[in-house]
């Protein structure tokens, strides 16, 4: 039941969240409601392309010792450019699971993350948050190796969790 009191301006979702959609859709919703969609613009992806650059250099200087864009190669920047194709959170993400200090490796982090990554960049046109979601499967998937040896918490997910047909999740349990 919503109240007709409530003073809510405002609701801002990254995601189609279902129960927000499927609420706000409703005929006797009290208030008038719009959509606004913010759109990944030629902005957007220079801005996700200087916080990639900045991130590379960050990295590259903190565990290989290069400096000023030397890595990754102009070719492979422009690969992990488009895969992010302008969405800050999947960049965010990419950033993150090359520069793991768990790993310390970010040249392998980052061949292992183009060569999964780059064969799903289709998946984007439906959806730009299945690439997203195809890197947090990937992440997940990985803790299973990283656990097996310790006492870590178990991870698990439904096993009907798919982000295509063709990208299938696979159960995880570290007990």
């Amino acid at each position: 039941m919503i109240s007709k009191d409530l003073p809510l301006l405002w609701v801002v979702v990254g995601r189609p969240e279902p129960h927000l959609m499927h609420m706000f859709s409703r005929v006797d919703f009290p208030v008038i409601c719009e959509k606004h969609q913010l759109l990944i613009d030629s902005d957007t992806r220079e801005d996700v392309r200087l916080y990639l650059r900045d991130g590379f250099d960050e990295i590259g200087a903190k565990f290989l010792g290069v400096q000023g864009g030397l890595w990754p190669s102009a070719e492979d920047f422009e690969k992990v450019l488009k895969i992010a194709d302008g969405l800050f959170a999947l960049a965010s993400a990419m950033m993150n699971y090359v520069g793991d200090v768990t790993y310390a490796n970010p040249a392998k982090r980052l061949r292992d993350l183009m060569a999964f990554m780059e064969p799903a960049d289709h998946l984007a046109i439906d959806n730009p948050l299945a690439t997203l979601d195809l890197l947090y499967s990937r992440i997940l998937a990985g803790i299973h190796h990283a656990c097996a040896d310790s006492e870590a918490t178990p991870v698990s997910y439904p096993e009907s969790s798919y982000v295509s047909d063709r990208f299938k999740i696979s159960p995880i349990s570290c007990a």
